[in-house]
């Protein structure tokens, strides 16, 4: 039986956990959000898992259970900053295999694969920066300081991801629109905009699963808006064209269940993950404009409707998992006996 120690954690903002009971008020647990249930599925003739819960508060970080594998689910580096602290440092004290090493999650953010795309031959990625602007004035002057124009996306960073916290400054007249955010010390990542409307007025945003040595697709989303995020605020303004992009969606699995696109694969090597979507959008000429990494998103998330995903494509996302697991354990087992 293998073991899969989970690591998982508070963000920096939540600030109590609530308390739920069965319909009989019998059982009690601690209800955590966005704890990735990646493990769950796993053959349980095969493997076992146990999780454990880090706030973010020090203490003691030894791991007291000899686990054959450790999978770190803590992974917006922002969002969560203390408990990663906390996990790196835990990594430090041990040499367990890691699907996903804490020392690994800050290379998702945008700025970071901007500097390795250029040594990824097909990959667009756009220019990000991170700056504490203490007004807006202090942001447009940042900005200029930097040269970088509209069109540009401005967001709070370690916020919800759930939560509607980007704005697209479409020119530079739009700037004070801006006056929606507090501008007081606190950081925002701006990120310059690529247009990437399809020649239909559809926006086009594809998922991939990079598991292991693999590369998956996930899903694709059409809308008529830029912020592509799930089915349903995407499609509740299709029209006549329903049908045809319905199938386009479903498509997408078999056109690119074979696919494996080099230059999205480059970015488990630069980065060092084992498990992450990759949100992008692919060009006419088959160029990838990558909108970020993802080491919290899986497969059971309910960005698509009901029966988006069939049980064979299910069962093709689990094994990977489950070979990505053995062959970390066995690459661990080797070193050492070598």
């Amino acid at each position: 039986m293998i073991t899969i120690l989970q690591l998982t954690g508070l963000s920096d903002r939540d600030e109590v956990l609530f308390i739920k009971t069965d319909g009989h008020g019998q059982k009690r647990f601690l209800l955590v959000d966005r704890v990735s249930p990646l493990l769950e599925p796993l053959d349980p003739q095969q493997f076992q898992y146990k999780r454990l819960l880090y706030g973010g508060i020090s203490s003691d970080s030894r791991i007291e259970i000899q686990p054959h594998a450790i999978f770190n689910s803590i992974g917006d580096p922002d969002r969560c900053s203390h408990t990663l602290k906390r996990v790196q440092q835990i990594a430090k004290k041990n040499d367990f295999p890691y699907i996903n090493h804490p020392d690994y999650i800050p290379n998702i953010r945008l700025e970071y694969l901007y500097k390795v795309s250029r040594e990824i031959e097909g990959l667009i990625v756009p220019r990000s920066l991170r700056i504490a602007p203490t007004s807006l004035s202090n942001l447009q002057a940042k900005l200029h300081e930097q040269g970088l124009e509209a069109p540009y996306i401005i967001k709070e960073v370690g916020t919800d991801p759930d939560r509607k916290n980007s704005f697209l400054v479409q020119q530079t007249s739009d700037i004070h629109e801006l006056e929606r955010f507090a501008f007081d010390g606190r950081t925002y990542e701006v990120t310059q905009y690529h247009e990437y409307r399809s020649t239909d007025g559809f926006y086009r945003k594809q998922r991939f699963f990079v598991i292991g040595d693999t590369l998956y697709p996930g899903h694709l989303i059409i809308s008529e808006h830029w912020h592509v995020t799930n089915d349903q605020d995407a499609h509740q303004t299709w029209s006549r064209q329903q049908k045809k992009l319905f199938k386009e969606e479903k498509h997408f699995l078999k056109q690119y269940q074979s696919r494996q696109f080099s230059a999205l694969l480059s970015l488990k090597e630069h980065t060092g993950l084992d498990f992450f979507a990759v949100d992008c959008h692919i060009l006419e000429d088959e160029s990838i404009l990558l909108f970020g990494i993802d080491c919290e998103a899986h497969y059971f998330e309910n960005v698509k409707e009901n029966g988006y995903y069939n049980d064979k494509q299910i069962q093709r996302y689990n094994h990977a998992v489950e070979m990505m697991i053995i062959k970390k354990i066995e690459l661990r087992k080797e070193s050492k006996d070598a």
